[in-house]
């Protein structure tokens, strides 16, 4: 089943949707329509009993030369009953066949997906990652992306605890950075929608700016932002404020079981003050009482070290192998050491951003990545060479084209 409509989604595949992510939403295919003029489908496998396997929405990227791609954001979704055992060519082969139509209709040179399933749902990582790789890559001939749009490691906070537990478990100085904020008088406030307060959003633009050029990568304009936080109900945007100047913010959202901490920027000035730490609490806070949401999920962190003889159950420990895996989507980096594995984290690019949010707590979940379907090699080729071509002039030049 494919319809172009979000209105027309079911219950049953919203559900499910809800139990993943918001890029899979019917809020992101709307925010896609109206502020991008993309198209969008949605597609819904069932099995013989008219029972929901998959569900998967579809975003239409213009490319160059008059082609495009397709994109499935954190999707497709798979009802994955006892994980990714109940992954099989029955229902991820009738998937592949409606977006191929698409495909053929709309020009496209590939298809990109980027499912999330953890490989620590198993109680071997690395035979999920595997297991999947064998499923994706070579029953299905999916490439691995070069551009990853979603972090393949993140870091999600449980909300099931009592609010006590849930700040017990964070660390020491996070929780003294948080009383820190606490007494500097540090005062947090959040707008959206009907009562939105377009003061917020351009301190918050001018704080992104800031953050983007002390942190090296390139941020959206404010009219994005704008349309997000207005137009999404489940988004809002935080303020931190000391007295009358906001020195940090962020946009979370809120849906179905899931907070996403978004965005996130701060003033280069009053760091001692702490404010991004009260400002997380504020928001965990809301989304744990307010909103209900059993998860908190801090984006992209750098992955972690597995220990073969420790953290892997199921592994031949006689067979020959090093000690220590990463595993950044399907990519494998082996290390005989700990402390060899540990330099590669240290000059991993979210290992500043990942010191202040493991101070919350929290679990590490690891995807495989976003993956290509591509349909046409000449032209998938093409693409890639002029999109590396515009990576270097924007490293070189230090703008955004």
């Amino acid at each position: 089943m494919i319809y172009a409509d979000y209105k027309l989604i079911s219950e049953e595949a919203e559900g499910l949707i809800k139990k993943s992510s918001i890029f899979q939403s019917p809020f992101w295919a709307k925010f896609n329509s109206e502020f991008f003029k993309r198209k969008y489908w949605f597609i819904e496998i069932k099995n013989e009993k008219n029972e929901l396997e998959l569900v998967s929405l579809i975003i239409k990227y213009n490319l160059p030369f008059g082609k495009s791609y397709l994109y499935s954001p954190c999707g497709p979704v798979f009802n994955l009953k006892d994980y990714y055992k109940k992954i099989n060519k029955e229902f991820f082969e009738p998937f592949l066949k409606e977006v191929e139509k698409i495909s053929k209709s709309e020009n496209s040179v590939f298809l990109r997906i980027d499912p999330q399933i953890d490989f620590k749902s198993n109680i071997n990582p690395i035979e999920t990652r595997n297991y999947l790789y064998d499923f994706f890559i070579n029953k299905f001939n999916f490439k691995i992306s070069e551009e990853q749009k979603q972090p393949e490691t993140t870091l999600i906070l449980d909300l099931e605890k009592i609010e006590e537990d849930v700040l017990s478990q964070m660390t020491q100085k996070g929780r003294y950075n948080i009383k820190v904020a606490q007494k500097h008088n540090i005062k947090i406030t959040r707008t959206n929608g009907v009562s939105f307060d377009e003061k917020c959003l351009n301190e918050f633009y001018k704080l992104t700016e800031q953050t983007t050029k002390r942190d090296g990568f390139f941020g959206n304009n404010k009219n994005y932002y704008q349309y997000l936080l207005k137009n999404i109900d489940c988004a809002y945007l935080y303020s931190a404020w000391n007295g009358d100047k906001i020195i940090a913010s962020a946009i979370t959202t809120f849906y179905g079981g899931k907070a996403i901490y978004y965005y996130g920027a701060s003033s280069n000035e009053d760091r001692n003050l702490m404010a991004p730490y009260l400002l997380q609490w504020q928001m965990i806070k809301d989304a744990k009482n307010e909103f209900h949401c059993k998860t908190y999920d801090f984006l992209g962190v750098s992955p972690e070290i597995l220990n073969i003889n420790n953290d892997v159950i199921g592994v031949d420990h006689n067979a020959p192998t090093k000690n220590f895996v990463i595993l950044e989507g399907f990519n494998k980096q082996e290390f005989n050491t700990e402390q060899e594995a540990q330099q590669f984290i240290e000059h991993h690019k979210y290992n500043g951003i990942t010191n202040f949010k493991t101070k919350f707590g929290g679990r590490r979940l690891l995807y495989q990545g976003a993956l290509d379907k591509i349909y046409s090699n000449f032209w998938y080729n093409i693409i890639k060479f002029t999109k590396n071509i515009r990576k270097n002039i924007r490293k070189i030049l230090k703008i955004k084209i």
